[in-house]
Parts: structure tokens; sequence; C-alpha cells
């Protein structure tokens, strides 16, 4: 039993450290997407594109 309880808890942190990553780039995806976002808007403000 306390194996099994031992695994279970390694599964849960992998599992809880990968989602902690996912949200580390989407975050980070995000941040670049809205950089973009401005930038573009900046352009079209100024009659550049």
């Amino acid at each position: 039993m306390g194996v099994r309880i031992g695994l279970v808890g390694v599964l849960n942190l992998n599992v809880i450290e990968q989602a902690a990553n996912l949200g580390q780039l989407v975050g980070r995806g995000f941040a670049v997407a809205q950089r973009l976002h401005h930038q573009l808007q900046g352009r079209a403000a100024e009659g550049g594109v």
C-alpha cells in the first residue's frame, strides 16, 4: 500500500510540475502575442501598414 501511495504522490508531483511548465509557456506565449498585437496596432495608427 505504502509503495502505491508513494508512486501516486510522485506522479501527482510530476503532473503538477508539467502543468506549471505549461502554464509558464502559455503565459509567455500570451505576453508575446499581446506585444505583437500592440506593435501592429501602433503601426496601423501611424498609417504604416
